[in-house]
C-alpha cells in the first residue's frame, strides 16, 4: 500500500458520463487487486453505468453529501489505495473542493487529480450555466467533452479556444 491514498475528484453535472470515466478508470486504471473507494453523492439520479460500477470487486461504495463545508459519509469499512469523490451536480465547486480537501488532510489523502465533465449538449442550450463550469474547470488537470450529440464542432472549438486564450493549465479531449 502506498504511503497515503491519492484522491481523484470528477466534477459534472449527472448525465456527463462521469460514471462511466470513474468505471473505466477504476477498471482500466487500477489494478484488480488494488482496493478503491467511490464516494457517490446522495440523492443523485441513478445512471447507466451503475450496474457496471456495483460489479467492480475491488470498489467500497459509500453515500456522501456536502453539509456546509464538510463531507459527511457512511461508514468505510476498509482501507482505500485509491479514493473517488463525484461532485454533486448543484454543489458550489470551490466549497467541494475545500472540503475534499480538508477530508484528505483529516485522512491522510493525497489529492491526485480533478477532472471536469462538460455535458456539451446541456451547456450549448443553458449558457447561464457556464460560470458554474468555469469554476470546475479552474481545480480541473483535465477536462472531458462529453455528450455531444446535439452540438456543433463550431461551439466545442469556441468554447476550447475561451479557455486556451486564457492559458488555463488544463487539457481537453473529446470523450
Amino acid at each position: 500500500m502506498p504511503e497515503s491514498p491519492r484522491v481523484y475528484i470528477l466534477f459534472g453535472i449527472p448525465g456527463s458520463e462521469r460514471r462511466a470515466t470513474l468505471c473505466d478508470l477504476i477498471e482500466n486504471g487500477l489494478g484488480k487487486d488494488i482496493p478503491a473507494l467511490y464516494f457517490k453523492p446522495a440523492g443523485e439520479p441513478g445512471d447507466p453505468s451503475d450496474a457496471e460500477i456495483s460489479a467492480l470487486e475491488n470498489l467500497q461504495t459509500v453515500e456522501w453529501e456536502l453539509q456546509g463545508n464538510k463531507v459527511q459519509h457512511a461508514r468505510i469499512e476498509a482501507p482505500a489505495e485509491a479514493v473517488f469523490f463525484l461532485i454533486p451536480g448543484t454543489a458550489d465547486p470551490a466549497d467541494a473542493a475545500e472540503a475534499i480537501k480538508a477530508w484528505s488532510d483529516n485522512n491522510a489523502c493525497q489529492i491526485a487529480r480533478c477532472l471536469t465533465h462538460i455535458h456539451c449538449d446541456f451547456l450549448q442550450a443553458n449558457p447561464a450555466a457556464l460560470p458554474w463550469f468555469e469554476a470546475c474547470i479552474h481545480f480541473s488537470y483535465f477536462v472531458l467533452l462529453a455528450r455531444r450529440g446535439n452540438t456543433a464542432p463550431k461551439w466545442i472549438k469556441a468554447f476550447q479556444d475561451q479557455f486556451n486564450k486564457a492559458h488555463t493549465p488544463c487539457r481537453f479531449e473529446l470523450i
